[in-house]
């Protein structure tokens, strides 16, 4: 299996840049791969647009907590997503606080990134996250 580098491992990560000249392209290539992916989803009838969007979420979840060093329940994660966005998840594991807590916290950041993100948003997320106002590491 190939090792992903990820950026924090690379020696001078705190110093990165990035070139306009080469990055707009590819942003610009994968917002017209988004568009037909879209297009086509929407061809195909809403439902499937809705299991798309599931199965979107609960990845970025996944792999954002493996960053991050967690692993999660993969069937109970999309257990919660399904909940949150309001489909059937009675055939699906029962989720745990925690799960819960990390779902509602990327999906309102998801979906309101454009909202400008407040103090109270960050609070709020801790609470969801530490309901005991800590995150279980200790400094010695």
């Amino acid at each position: 299996m190939k090792h992903v580098t990820y950026i924090h491992e690379h020696l001078n990560w705190t110093e990165w840049q990035w070139s306009d000249k080469k990055l707009l392209p590819l942003v610009s290539r994968v917002r017209i791969l988004q568009g037909h992916l879209l297009g086509k989803l929407l061809t195909l009838g809403f439902d499937l647009n809705v299991e798309a969007q599931l199965d979107a979420v609960t990845l970025e979840i996944i792999k954002t907590s493996e960053i991050e060093g967690e692993t999660l329940n993969d069937e109970q994660i999309r257990s919660s997503v399904a909940r949150h966005l309001g489909l059937n998840n009675a055939s699906m594991p029962t989720n745990t606080r925690e799960i819960d807590a990390v779902v509602e916290m990327m999906l309102s950041a998801t979906y309101h990134y454009q909202q400008p993100l407040l103090l109270d948003d960050l609070l709020g997320w801790h609470r969801a996250l530490f309901p005991d106002g800590y995150s279980g590491l200790y400094v010695g």
